[in-house]
């Protein structure tokens, strides 16, 4: 026999759903509520999430509540890597387009508009640099094109903020290190590629909203993260070769 909670749980409309939608968090300002978004990536204390067309710096964050206390970001400009989707991509997807950007053959299923939006992306591409670079600085951003999935993305950013200090914006292609120019960055990075207290551990103590799935909210807190260590083990060692690699 299902007791209450139990009761309430399976009559629920979402419960045989075989898809789940992002949680909607709820972002606050002071005293003001600013809106719901729906999060379905890591977020920390100094985290940078967007909202409203400008950034926004995490100073606090309650999963009890789903709830983000934060504040106008220094550089509160429209980010130009804005995530439009909530769906992560796999490494393959990445390493795809960027062969995609660094080819010169256009597929012939391709209409006219489809051409010139790949000549467009290969000519920016080229342009940038990005077949030799990771680290572009535009305005008063800095952009690490890192060309890897959604994961990696998102655990690289807090290693960010957990050893070096810095809050990055994740986004599908990288991050964006907001007020900071290329020599600043590159000696961030080589910072993070020797430090020696980046463990699955120590990282999954620092992040939140860990507890991912359904009825997730019924995990003991200390599983959860031993369990996202372990899932996130091999992303994490790789972290410092990452960053060596984008600072060169």
């Amino acid at each position: 026999m299902l007791a209450e909670a139990g009761e309430k749980i399976v009559q629920s409309r979402d419960f045989f759903a075989v898809f789940e939608s992002a949680e909607e968090w709820r972002l606050t300002s002071g005293s003001r509520t600013l809106g719901t978004l729906p999060i379905s990536y890591l977020v920390h204390k100094d985290s940078v999430v967007v909202f409203a067309g400008r950034r926004w710096i995490v100073e606090d964050v309650d999963d009890r509540t789903n709830t983000l206390h934060v504040a106008p970001h220094a550089s509160g400009v429209v980010p130009k890597f804005e995530r439009g989707n909530i769906e992560p991509a796999h490494d393959r997807l990445a390493a795809e387009m960027r062969a995609v950007y660094m080819a010169t053959e256009v597929p012939p299923y391709l209409d006219a508009s489809a051409q010139t939006l790949l000549a467009e992306g290969r000519a920016m591409f080229r342009k940038l640099s990005l077949e030799t670079r990771s680290l572009v600085e535009e305005e008063r951003d800095l952009h690490v094109f890192l060309w890897r999935g959604s994961q990696v993305h998102e655990i690289f950013g807090a290693a960010l903020a957990m050893a070096a200090g810095l809050t990055a914006e994740v986004h599908d292609f990288g991050v964006t290190l907001p007020k900071t120019t290329v020599a600043d960055g590159a000696a961030l990075l080589s910072k993070l590629a020797n430090i020696e207290l980046l463990t699955p551990a120590n990282v999954a103590a620092f992040v939140d909203n860990i507890r991912v799935g359904k009825f997730a909210e019924f995990i003991p807190q200390s599983l959860a993260r031993a369990q996202w260590a372990q899932r996130s083990a091999r992303v994490v060692d790789e972290i410092p070769k990452i960053a060596l690699g984008a600072c060169q």
